[in-house]
Order: C-alpha cells, then sequence, then structure tokens
C-alpha cells in the first residue's frame, strides 16, 4: 500500500493542529492573569451609547475529554521536535484567538521576537510540519 504525498500528510498535520489549538482555546483558566493586568488602564468610554456597539467574544464550550487527550497527544509531539526554533513556531501557532478563529500570532511577530525575517519563520513552521507528517501520519 502506498503512502500519501507529503503535502497530504502536511496539510492533515496542519487541520489536526487547528483542532488542538482550538481546544487549548476553550480550557478554562480561572484565576490566572498575566502580570501586567494590574497596571493596564482600559480606554474610557464617555457615553452609555458607546457600549451599544461593543460585543463581548463568546467563551467555547469546554473541551471533551477526548479533544483533551487530543491535544496532549499534539503537545507531546510537537515537543519533539528536535530543533528548538522549529518548537517554538510551531508551539506559538498554536495559540487561536478566540474572536477570529486565526493564529494569535504572525508569522512577522514571531519573526520580530527572533530578531528574524518572516520568511525565515514560515520556513522552519514548514519544517516543523514535515517532521510532524513524516513522523506521525502513515
Amino acid at each position: 500500500m502506498a503512502s500519501a504525498p507529503i503535502d497530504e500528510k502536511i496539510a492533515v498535520v496542519s487541520e489536526e493542529l487547528k483542532r488542538a489549538g482550538a481546544t487549548l482555546n476553550a480550557m478554562p483558566a480561572h484565576g490566572c492573569y498575566p502580570q501586567d493586568a494590574k497596571a493596564y488602564w482600559p480606554q474610557i468610554v464617555p457615553e452609555a451609547s458607546d457600549y451599544a456597539d461593543m460585543k463581548a467574544i463568546p467563551k467555547p464550550p469546554r473541551p471533551a475529554p477526548d479533544d483533551i487527550t487530543h491535544f496532549d497527544t499534539w503537545v507531546e509531539r510537537i515537543k519533539a521536535i528536535p530543533e528548538e526554533p522549529v518548537r517554538w513556531v510551531v508551539a506559538q501557532r498554536l495559540l487561536i484567538d478566540a474572536g477570529t478563529g486565526k493564529a494569535k500570532r504572525s508569522f512577522q511577530d514571531l519573526a520580530r521576537a527572533r530578531s528574524t525575517n518572516k520568511m525565515a519563520m514560515h520556513r522552519r513552521y514548514k519544517d516543523g510540519l514535515k517532521y510532524l507528517a513524516y513522523k506521525y501520519i502513515n
């Protein structure tokens, strides 16, 4: 039996990571606030009518136990990536914004954090997906 082409395997890994990211986003985090939250002053809204356009981002429902197991499996697989820069990019792209459904950090943001260019981040991300595809997708 012939194995699937690498592009199909990468697509499968990408979908699995999106599912794991959605699970991470849905997990409750009670009592966990960033350190800088104490010094944050929200933007002042001068009139009550300005609140009419503001909508709260709905919190996704709690993940099922199978989803949490799936998430844990993929996190362990990400930890198995041998190269640290590649592992870091894949892990950062796992974080999903609840409102948009997209990754919280763009490749440009990741590149700034690592003092490199965004094409290097794209390449590292693709290398990570290829590694996971070769290692874990039959």
